[in-house]
């Protein structure tokens, strides 16, 4: 890639996160960029304008994971050299750092860490299969009529909208 073209793409990069952003607040929303938990995410900050608030999973990364290598968080796929996807530990420290995130931002309730895992497993154990690493969840009882509710609120949010009336 030539210069010129990086800088090209640059300025269409910002002309489109200003779009976006100016979409999101024309309808009550606000606009958060989130940098994924990699070294060549944290450095597209250095691009961006000081109106757009961001929300940085590398530094929380690093905050709750003393020597994080982001290899280990991701999923080590034997067919492809650079899959970018988030291995299940990967997603639920994502999880943790959003939402404390969102606690702070939209007032969501403070959960104690022992709060979150347990959140986390009654999540997980309403659908069959397999189970978080022992580390992000902590057993507790969920009643079948909880698991039910949230496997039905789950799959009612990923019908198409041709399906969902």
């Amino acid at each position: 890639m030539k210069s010129g073209d990086v800088e090209d793409s640059v300025v269409i990069f910002q002309q489109l996160i200003h779009l976006w952003k100016r979409l999101v607040e024309e309808n009550g929303g606000k606009f958060y960029i989130v940098i994924l938990p990699r070294l060549d995410e944290v450095r597209v900050t250095t691009i961006l304008d000081d109106e757009f608030d961001v929300i940085n999973l590398y530094d929380c990364f690093n905050e709750y994971v003393k020597d994080y290598q982001q290899r280990e968080w991701r999923y080590q796929a034997q067919r492809f050299k650079r899959d970018g996807h988030w291995n299940e530990a990967g997603n639920q420290l994502a999880t943790v750092c959003l939402y404390r995130f969102l606690e702070q931002e939209v007032g969501l309730p403070v959960l104690s860490d022992t709060a979150l895992r347990e959140a986390f497993f009654t999540y997980y154990s309403s659908f069959e299969g397999w189970m978080p690493d022992e580390r992000w969840i902590k057993q507790v009882p969920v009643p079948p009529h909880v698991q039910e509710g949230i496997r039905d609120k789950y799959l009612t949010l990923e019908k198409p909208e041709s399906e969902a009336d």
